[in-house]
């Protein structure tokens, strides 16, 4: 437990370096641009060539050393983000060639992940797999919570190319981390994978393995509905405050949003996660959803925070048991390609929401509950009618679908027994040093 707990310490700094450039670049293309539109496509290029490169990765993962992949993945993104100083510095930098880096850091960081998650069976006992879990959600919690903070501090102080600087000092220490433990192999399959499987059928290999097991592939459905519904809830929440109160309320409400996640993940860091993880999935999801609604019951700073810390606290604790449970059930020597298709499944639906959250909201729903729009006169007596009050209908209707989601799940045997109907994998490792490629 002690070095995956070192591993998530040095991936914690990192992500604190990296969230401080990902927000000093998002403050200077807005500035420099005055485009939303050009701003979003940041969140489009730095989430989806990851996703889809995510196989390959997979594979990747089950044929070589974990550490070694976890190595060159960081050492990528730190000439990547080196790039990005470099640009700054002699004042190059422009919106188009941010999106191919970011693209480029992407599909790196898609081989961390994965690979992170599949070293933690191979350094846990399978007692402290949820609190490993928890561990693993540190670092994107942290990022949440700090990252604004000290980046608004570090920007005034150091500009852009300072900030671009530290991230990569925090990547320096990330590498470090790594070079200090030592992960052991599975003791079976990478060999022969690596040598008698063509790559192109050990990308299928994941895909394969859920499909095959109708409970890990209902627990992909389930969650990735839910990511979608988060990843609406997100688009919403600036717009949203700023509706009806100042910047300053709205940041102060993202530090509550990446609080809850930090709380989460300190709470699965610090107790696990419950015995019986799929119940504890589907309790956690609706008290997501009872957020989401809550957050959109009326223009108010109160409510709307306490929605926020109610739907963003869960996030880490579900993905803690849900990760547990995957953990449990995949072998060693597949999780790398599992992992990596669990997570191109299941995240895929996070673009498809960045990308219809704007006209859901531009032509749906906030029509609807402006004076004189179509249900002004019932749904508007309840919620009031004007700017933002479409959003906040929208944020009551995310919540219903969750709400109706989760029930559908506690019907679904499938679902349901998930621990109960999927075998456990055994783990044992090889007593070979993880050095180079298997």
């Amino acid at each position: 437990m002690k070095q995956f707990a070192l591993l998530s310490i040095g991936q914690v700094i990192s992500r604190i370096g990296s969230g401080l450039t990902h927000f000093a670049i998002g403050i200077w293309v807005y500035e420099s641009t005055g485009s939303s539109t050009l701003f979003a496509l940041l969140l489009f290029f730095a989430m989806l060539p990851g996703l889809l490169v995510a196989p390959l990765s997979g594979a990747i993962i089950d044929r070589y050393d974990r550490r070694s992949v976890m190595l060159a993945s960081n050492v990528v993104s730190l000439l990547t983000t080196l790039a990005v100083a470099l640009l700054v510095m002699r004042g190059m930098l422009t919106v188009w060639i941010l999106y191919p880096l970011l693209a480029l850091g992407s599909i790196f960081e898609a081989f961390l992940g994965p690979a992170l998650a599949a070293s933690a069976t191979l350094l846990v006992p399978k007692s402290d797999l949820g609190r490993a879990s928890g561990l693993s959600q540190l670092p994107q919690a942290a990022e949440v919570v700090l990252s604004p903070l000290l980046a608004g501090l570090l920007l005034h102080a150091l500009g852009i190319g300072g900030v671009i600087l530290i991230d990569v000092a925090t990547f320096l220490v990330a590498v470090a981390a790594l070079l200090l433990v030592r992960i052991p192999r599975p003791s079976d399959g990478a060999d022969r994978t690596a040598k008698a499987v063509a790559l192109h059928k050990d990308m299928r290999t994941g895909f394969s393995f859920i499909a095959a097991r109708s409970g890990l592939l209902a627990n992909v459905v389930f969650l990735g509905f839910f990511n979608y519904l988060l990843g609406i809830f997100q688009v919403l929440l600036t717009p949203l405050v700023l509706s009806f109160a100042t910047p300053a309320a709205l940041g102060t409400i993202i530090s509550i949003a990446g609080l809850g996640m930090l709380a989460g993940a300190v709470a699965t860091g610090a107790f696990g996660v419950p015995r019986r993880r799929m119940r504890g999935i589907l309790i956690l999801a609706l008290v997501m959803s009872a957020g989401m609604a809550l957050a959109g019951l009326y223009p108010s700073r109160v409510l709307l925070s306490a929605g926020v810390l109610l739907a963003f606290a869960s996030a880490p604790l579900i993905n803690g048991a849900a990760q547990a449970i995957w953990q449990v059930k995949v072998p060693p020597s597949l999780q790398g390609r599992v992992f990596s298709a669990r997570r191109t499944l299941q995240t895929l639906s996070a673009p498809l929401a960045f990308l219809s959250a704007g006209p859901l909201v531009d032509r749906v729903f906030e029509p609807l509950l402006q004076p004189g729009g179509a249900l002004a006169g019932s749904v508007g007596l309840l919620l009031g009618t004007g700017p933002g009050r479409g959003m906040g209908f929208l944020c009551l209707v995310l919540g219903a679908l969750g709400g109706l989601a989760c029930v559908i799940a506690a019907t679904a045997p499938a679902i349901r027994h998930v621990e109960r109907d999927v075998p456990d994998a055994e783990v044992s490792t090889s007593t070979r040093p993880a050095g180079g490629a298997s």
